[in-house]
């Protein structure tokens, strides 16, 4: 088992000790994070398109164009 096997496995050990409701709030919580997570992971990649627009990193053309 992984080092972070081991690692979940103790966090997931440790959430089974609180109560329903804390559990809940913890499953909320981490949901909340994901999302702000991939809302970031998203910004930064449309920021990275601008900037190559902008800069003139980028090209247009069919999709026949892109395979060709």
């Amino acid at each position: 088992m992984s080092a972070a096997s081991v690692q979940i496995q103790q966090v997931l050990s440790s959430i089974e000790t609180l109560s329903t409701e804390d559990q809940e709030y913890i499953v909320s919580l981490v949901r909340k994070r994901l999302a702000e997570s991939k809302r970031e992971k998203i910004k930064r990649r449309a920021e990275e398109a601008v900037a190559n627009y902008e800069s003139g990193n980028v090209t247009s053309g069919s999709v026949d164009d892109l395979f060709n």
